[in-house]
């Protein structure tokens, strides 16, 4: 058994600067920004409100090595989220983006309005399938040739096949098809923007036209899907059952392996914030869904126009964190931020699995966080009486 004990002093740097991984009830794991040594932090007064994804800067106390862990008291006198310094440091790669094709708003059933109903009552195709079968006339009169590529190429998608009329002329066929489609999209556009059930935010996302679709890289230490072994799942199961503490381990884990493990920030924001009672609670709540959220733009960039659906199961936990995030910032008090977030989810999933809609609605009637909360418990009891959500 060893142990060393350093008093600070004259030579002892004036701060330190550690990255929370790992918040207990009388100590913070860290790991050093000098040189990513694990460190186990004491703060002078006790754990308050640090948390997992911040940066703290510290004036030390007392350092000491016992067996094979080390150890540091101190001051915490700032703290922050930046995990654009963090990825630097540590040199991590951003998460990668796969390419899901195209989401386009003219052919997704995602507005609160049921399109199909609003195009026959303007009497416009619902299918553009059966618009472009129109232009192509009868199917009888329609044949497929093959169109050899210059020099022998391969066509990425196998046989290059094109529509041919039997008159011969295959590219005022194709440019029918064009025109054809550009007439759809112009009539289903000005239907929906007359329309006046569809909201501000949805003209606005209709009127971007087509955007790239993407499915976030989900980066989960420990995981193995094909034995089912989910860190995250035993971390909800725990929360479920009663052991919070039990819960936050795997979590921490998963942070301490690699830091853009975005759904361990989401699930512990979960746990601090609970029902949003706590102000302290809530603020650490916050810094631990903006780690999560800024880990995550890395990946997208400041430029990115994209969308990344729901249905795409790894863009869940960045997801997850925005919601925290602008659920934080509401019960906080800060409704511009919280409004932007809440925009942002939108523009990001349009489909809005996570409701973003009600509550953007909510915060404009100039409703409190708790006001809404208060509301949908009382409309939970009504449905449901006592059984938890």
């Amino acid at each position: 058994m060893t142990q060393s004990v350093s008093e600070a002093g004259p030579g002892t740097p004036e701060t330190v600067e550690l990255l929370a991984i790992a918040v207990k009830y009388n100590a913070v794991r860290c790991r050093r920004l000098t040189d990513g040594g694990i460190v186990t932090f004491r703060p002078a007064g006790g754990v308050r409100d640090e948390a997992e994804g911040q940066i703290l800067t510290v004036v030390p106390i007392k350092e000491w090595s016992y067996m094979r862990g080390h150890y540091l008291s101190g001051k915490v006198v700032a703290a922050r989220v930046d995990m654009a310094a963090v990825a630097a440091r540590f040199g991590l790669p951003p998460l990668v983006l796969y390419p899901e094709g195209i989401w386009d708003p003219l052919q997704e059933h995602w507005l609160a309005v049921d399109l199909d109903e609003i195009l026959a009552e303007e009497g416009v195709a619902a299918d553009l399938d059966e618009v472009l079968a129109e232009e192509d006339g009868a199917e009888d009169n329609v044949r497929e040739v093959e169109v050899p590529l210059v020099g022998g190429a391969v066509h990425p998608n196998g046989d290059r096949r094109r529509r041919e009329d039997e008159g011969g002329d295959v590219g005022r066929d194709e440019d029918g098809r064009r025109d054809g489609e550009q007439r759809w999209r112009e009539a289903v556009l000005e239907a929906l923007l007359r329309h006046p059930d569809v909201s501000p935010w949805e003209r606005e996302i209709i009127l971007a036209g087509p955007r790239p679709a993407y499915e976030m890289e989900q980066v989960v230490p420990g995981a193995n899907w094909a034995e089912m072994i989910d860190p995250i799942s035993d971390s909800v199961e725990l929360k479920e059952a009663g052991d919070w503490e039990g819960a936050r381990r795997p979590l921490h884990r998963c942070l301490e392996a690699d830091l853009r493990c975005l759904d361990a920030y989401a699930h512990l924001g979960n746990m601090y914030f609970g029902e949003g009672r706590w102000y302290g609670e809530v603020e650490r709540a916050l810094h631990t869904y903006l780690a999560g959220v800024q880990m995550g733009d890395l990946a997208l960039g400041p430029d990115f126009r994209g969308v990344l659906p729901w249905s795409r199961i790894d863009n869940r936990p960045f997801l997850r964190c925005l919601h925290g995030l602008g659920l934080a910032l509401w019960r906080l008090g800060r409704a511009d931020e919280a409004r932007a977030v809440f925009v942002r989810m939108l523009w990001l999933n349009p489909m809005d699995n996570q409701g973003a809609r009600f509550l953007l609605a909510d915060l404009d009637a100039g409703k409190t966080y708790l006001e809404m909360s208060e509301e949908e418990e009382r409309r939970w009891r009504h449905l449901y009486g006592d059984r938890s959500p």
